[in-house]
């Protein structure tokens, strides 16, 4: 048993309170800056290809993924010159581009990126290159064989569809997430401790501050929800596969994880301690609550 004595009982509410609230503010900050940060690149990149980019007139042939939505931009022959996944929200989907569209305006470069309309321009979107949903992000879990035929995890090292070496960086970009998710703990317990100062945290008093190392595992988990769910749930990575170039998919399906994936995966996570010491019990299929990442290149 774990005890934590915060003096008297109006103390401990009160400081149970402070670590709830700062938990929380600690982690919609840190999620607003990432997607504040991602919102400010993508308005970065839709104004630079409007400046640089006249408009040009495509005819398209439009495909759909769930929520992901993309667009074929066809040559004077029907051929496929680009293919292009448009950065939309769920509730956006068949907003500005849908099956009924034939043609659409597009301003910047098909092979890389640009900013996509509806004729006479009016609401834009930006959209990247990526490939065709049936080539790899919609392929099902029966199609990902190993050299010898045999069915394997979609995105696993055995998974012939994703060629490049993984296995340093998946390593590199779990022990820095597991790196950024601890400091991110401590920071917060740090901040809470009573006895906190700029000069004891130079000299390294951590016992004059009154740091808890129980509440530093308690806010943990605080960076770990942001980071594995709301961030991976949105850009498809986590801090730590982003700096090794990795995306995360379904070990199933081979697509994108979903929300609710992630969020139940991280919950299977914060169990699977009691389970391997208790009896046991938990979901089936264990492995699809343990998302493989690929590289972000052999996606696109």
């Amino acid at each position: 048993m774990i005890v934590v004595n915060f003096g008297d009982s109006h103390r401990g509410t009160a400081v149970s309170a402070t670590v709830s609230v700062v938990t929380l503010a600690a982690a919609v900050l840190f999620c607003g800056g990432i997607l504040g940060a991602t919102m400010l690149w993508i308005r970065r990149r839709k104004v630079r290809s409007l400046k640089r980019f006249p408009w040009y007139s495509y005819r398209i042939r439009y495909l759909q993924n769930g929520r992901y939505e993309y667009v074929q931009l066809l040559g004077g022959q029907g051929e496929t010159l680009s293919t292009l996944l448009l950065s939309t929200w769920s509730t956006q989907v068949g907003k500005v581009v849908n099956a009924q569209t034939s043609e659409i305006w597009f301003a910047g470069d098909p092979h890389r990126y640009g900013v996509v309309s509806s004729p006479g321009g009016g609401d834009i979107c930006y959209a990247y290159r990526t490939q065709a949903p049936a080539e790899k992000i919609a392929t099902p879990s029966h199609s990902a064989v190993d050299a010898e035929g045999k069915t394997v995890r979609c995105g696993s090292l055995k998974d012939t569809a994703f060629s490049s070496p993984r296995l340093l960086r998946r390593v590199c970009g779990f022990v820095l997430d597991v790196v950024v998710h601890a400091a991110g703990g401590a920071a917060i317990a740090l901040a809470l401790a009573p006895g906190f100062s700029p000069e004891a945290l130079r000299a390294g008093d951590f016992q004059q501050m009154g740091f808890n190392p129980f509440i530093a595992l308690c806010c943990f988990a605080g960076p770990s929800f942001v980071d594995r769910v709301l961030l991976q749930a949105v850009v498809h990575t986590t801090v730590g596969k982003a700096v090794f170039g990795l995306v995360a998919i379904q070990p199933d399906t081979g697509r994108y994880p979903t929300f609710r994936r992630l969020m139940a995966t991280w919950w299977f996570h914060a169990y699977l301690p009691l389970a391997l010491f208790g009896d046991g019990a938990g979901p089936d299929r264990l492995g699809n609550y343990f998302m493989t990442a690929v590289r972000w290149r052999d996606i696109r």
